[in-house]
């Protein structure tokens, strides 16, 4: 049918004429919907014309068909303008500056509907060639009065305009409009704070009169929450906010628009204006409507743990409040606080006098809980109890949980002593005990639920400020405790349970009190609390409590917690870590080693995990090692080819200098050193592949990291004295006739290098038995005699160096230490000093029977004379 000749010539007549409106609006849909799909190739020139005069002609159409004619408008200036339509503007120009329309609201109204759809359908168009032709218009087609078109004059139209649209009622039409100006305001001055300086004085006083000007669009201060939260109220509240951040103490190096801003806010924002300020913060911002009240008592959960979004000030009049006031605090530190402090004391003396009604009092509360930290400079916390008359008010033993505005107090006083506890020296001591009494009394259960999680917060608040009186909290920790755990129990809400699954964690963490009598109440409830958690968060919270009670050795938790390990373990990353902690407390406090799948499992899923990252974080090292300190061999039996994979894994990393190589190094040393000689005959395959990193030349050896290279060298000295012949046989040759000279040198080195006592000894050691095997078991014994006199040189060198250092600690150990420790350090002496004899004893002989070369005798009776000099008498004998 749109494509028939005379489609468009039978439309139009039926869109002017016809007497139905239903008729007309049909037909303005099919010419629409003709010009959306037909306009470019398949509607001819004339039928072009025909449509454009048409859509320009809506002023005596009702508002849907005029709607969809201004829309076919804007989708013909979208193809069509400036090349095809090149009078566009111009006559819409005409349409709204036209004398002989002034009074006919339907012309205007028309006119402005179909210059909104033309520049919607405009601002559509994306290319800067487009965007050029539509900018060069645009100040031409809505002049300023004053004729400069400059993004200043413009915005001061707006601050003008501003006022008299904001009288209007939050209902009104108008309303999307005012929001979208004052948005178009707090953009501006966020993004080109400089360019705004000239438009700083007009703007706040404009953001002040609309938010603290006079009570016209504020009804009653018993209302909703309505006017508060109003969008254009919150952002003028932001603007101020802002203005008083970029203007306020402005950088010396900053430029004269500045300074020259900061110098007008400071002559607008006098003392009176300041208190002004403060007053109406107080009493519109901060203070707590009627619909709140209902709203806190129905949904108690949400009400007090309710997360802030990161742009909640954009949307909630008491949060751009607070916003407000510490941008005030921050940036005009002496003036505001000096404000703010006239106010509250004047607010607490008419407390004081009962002369202040309940929302001023809760309103006060909210003021000087949302900055303590500025407030505390200002405001002692003994006149403020006294005149507000907090403690009483919180150690009421009557119930009154019916009435809102004392439920409401008790919970805005809890909410002040929480955050005030948390400021160094703003609680006096004299006072910690008051507040502690006050939290375990709130924590009972007759109390209203608002108020038990409320003093939750109280509690947690005190125990990171024990350093003001531990003793005055321990008599109320287990009330307290037993009531968090029966209030965990009660809460549904996800943001409640973390709350109180922090706290319950810091309780068991300070330790202030015995809590195990309290522990029945609390961990039969934590499996379901991880299964029925409604986010990481709070799984995350359910893991740090089961690990504190781990610590505190709770035998019940065994059979709870290994499942819940094993899922972290299998579960998301998120979760690994602490699965990772609560296996290694549960091994570490509750000795829980057992022959259960769980755990079994739990160790499967770990090894693998380490063989296909490659990599051991040091927590994973950690409960590895106590799982051989346990029981060596069990673990290693069960688990010692899933290990062996692991650590090959990770040590198949090139490059000795990566760090990866350093934890599986240690836990196989931890092996060794708790069962040597059944983790000997597991680790020994690992060597051969570590040789060709750690037998380096001196340059290349400096830059392999220090760490690994103390671990290498004293896995191979411990496995060299637990299985020598193993390592012997394990290690490759260079030839037939000699041993690897590189790894005896890189190994001597090593010995040399060393400088803690115990780490001389034990490669010493560990050299000399590796030497001896070599002699025993070589053939060529002059090849392997010269060897092994080379080794008995280096040790005889490293022996004489730990005996220097052991006389030199021996000496400070006289000063410093006591006479217990010297006996443990000369019984370690001893032990090693018969070990040393006895290879010794054994070497003599082996060389005495296979008659090797004078100069091996020679080095032997030289280590023998040795031994009996007065820098090693001491060491071995």
């Amino acid at each position: 049918m749109q494509s028939s000749p005379n489609f468009v010539a039978e439309l139009l007549p039926i869109i002017a004429e016809h007497p139905s409106n239903e008729v007309r609006l049909l037909a303005s849909i099919c010419i629409k919907n003709l010009v959306r799909l037909r306009w470019r190739f398949k509607v001819t020139p004339e039928d072009k014309s025909l449509i454009r005069e048409a859509a320009l002609r809506l002023h005596s159409q009702q508002l849907p068909a005029a709607t969809q004619l201004a829309m076919t408008a804007g989708l013909v200036a979208r193809f069509d303008w400036p090349e095809r339509w090149p009078d566009l503007m111009t006559s819409l120009s005409a349409c709204l500056t036209d004398p002989s329309t002034a009074g006919n609201e339907q012309w205007q109204s028309r006119s402005l509907l179909l210059l909104h759809h033309i520049v919607k359908a405009l601002m559509s168009k994306t290319l800067p060639k487009h965007r050029q032709q539509f900018r060069s218009v645009s100040c031409d087609l809505v002049p300023t009065p004053s004729g400069d078109n400059s993004p200043v004059s413009l915005l001061g139209c707006v601050i003008e305009c501003l006022p008299t649209l904001a009288l209007n009622s939050p209902d009104a039409p108008l309303e999307p409009l005012v929001t979208s100006l004052g948005r178009l305001l707090l953009r501006c001055q966020t993004h080109a704070p400089q360019a705004f300086a000239q438009l700083m004085e007009p703007a706040v006083k404009l953001a002040v009169g609309i938010s603290f000007g006079s009570d016209a669009n504020w009804p009653n201060n018993d209302s909703s929450a309505e006017y508060r939260d109003r969008r254009i109220n919150v952002q003028c509240l932001n603007l101020i906010s802002q203005c008083v951040q970029s203007y306020g103490s402005p950088a010396p190096d900053a430029g004269d628009q500045l300074h020259q801003a900061s110098q007008t806010l400071n002559e607008l924002l006098t003392d009176a204006a300041l208190d002004a300020l403060v007053l109406g913060l107080l009493r519109r911002h901060l203070a707590s409507t009627s619909d709140e009240l209902d709203e806190a008592l129905t949904q108690p959960d949400e009400a007090v743990f309710a997360q802030t979004p990161e742009k909640a000030h954009l949307l909630s009049g008491r949060h751009a409040g607070e916003a407000l006031l510490q941008s005030l605090l921050q940036e005009l530190p002496q003036r505001a606080l000096a404000a703010v402090q006239r106010i509250v004391e004047a607010q607490l003396n008419s407390a004081a006098n009962s002369t202040a009604s309940p929302r001023e009092l809760e309103a006060t509360l909210t003021l000087l809980a949302s900055c303590p930290y500025d407030l505390a400079k200002c405001v002692r916390f003994p006149d403020l109890c006294q005149a507000c008359n907090i403690l009483p008010m919180l150690l009421q033993v009557d119930d009154e949980s019916n009435h809102q505005w004392s439920l409401l107090l008790k919970r805005r006083a809890v909410m002040l002593l929480a955050a005030w506890a948390d400021v160094p020296d703003a609680l006096p001591t004299e006072l910690f005990g008051a507040a502690c009494q006050s939290a375990a009394s709130l924590m009972s259960p007759s109390r209203h639920p608002l108020l038990r999680l409320q003093a939750a917060r109280l509690a947690h608040s005190l125990l990171t400020s024990l350093n003001l009186d531990a003793n005055a909290f321990q008599p109320h920790a287990a009330d307290c405790f037993s009531g968090l755990a029966g209030l965990l129990a009660q809460v549904r809400s996800d943001q409640a349970q973390v709350h109180l699954l922090t706290v319950v964690a810091s309780f068991l963490r300070y330790s202030v009190a015995d809590l195990r009598p309290c522990l029945p109440a609390l961990v039969p409830h934590l499996p379901g609390m991880w299964d029925s958690a409604g986010g990481d968060q709070a799984r995350l919270a359910v893991l740090s409590v089961l690990c504190e009670l781990a610590k505190l050795g709770d035998l019940s938790l065994g059979h709870l917690a290994l499942p819940l390990a094993h899922a972290c373990l299998t579960g998301p990353d998120l979760f690994w870590e602490g699965g990772l902690h609560l296996l290694l407390y549960l091994l570490c406090h509750l000795h829980t080693y057992p022959e259960q799948d769980c755990f079994a499992q739990s160790l499967a899923c770990l090894h693998s995990r380490i063989a296909e990252r490659a990599c051991m974080e040091s927590p994973e090292r950690r409960l590895l090692q106590v799982c051989a300190y346990l029981d060596c061999d069990r673990y290693l039996a069960a688990h010692g080819a899933a290990l062996l994979a692991a650590c090959q894994a990770c040590l198949a990393v090139p490059g000795c200098c990566s760090e990866r190589r350093l934890q599986p190094l240690l836990l196989c040393n931890d092996l060794l050193k708790v069962s040597p000689q059944p983790s000997a005959q597991l680790l020994v395959p690992l060597l051969p592949g570590l040789l060709s990193s750690f037998c380096l030349d001196t340059a290349s050896a400096s830059s392999c990291l220090a760490a690994n290279r103390v671990a290498f060298w004293k896995l191979v000295s411990r496995v060299a004295l637990s299985q020598p012949l193993l390592l012997l046989a394990a290690l490759p040759s260079q030839s037939s006739q000699a041993l690897p000279s590189a790894l005896l040198a890189a190994w001597i080195a090593a010995c040399k290098r060393s400088a803690k006592l115990r780490d001389l000894k034990l490669l010493g050691l560990g050299l000399l038995a590796f030497g001896f095997a070599a002699l025993v078991n070589n053939n060529q014994t002059d090849s392997a005699g010269a060897v092994f006199a080379d080794i008995i040189e280096a040790v005889v060198g490293v022996l004489v160096h730990c005996s220097g250092t052991a006389d030199n600690a021996s000496d400070g150990l006289q000063q410093q230490q006591q006479q217990q420790q010297q006996q443990q350090q000369q019984q370690e002496e001893d032990k090693s000093s018969h070990e040393v004899r006895k290879m010794l004893a054994n070497a003599a002989d082996c060389v005495q029977r296979l008659s090797v070369q004078e100069h091996l005798r020679r080095e032997l009776l030289a280590l023998n004379s040795s031994l009996g000099n007065e820098a090693t008498k001491r060491l071995f004998e």
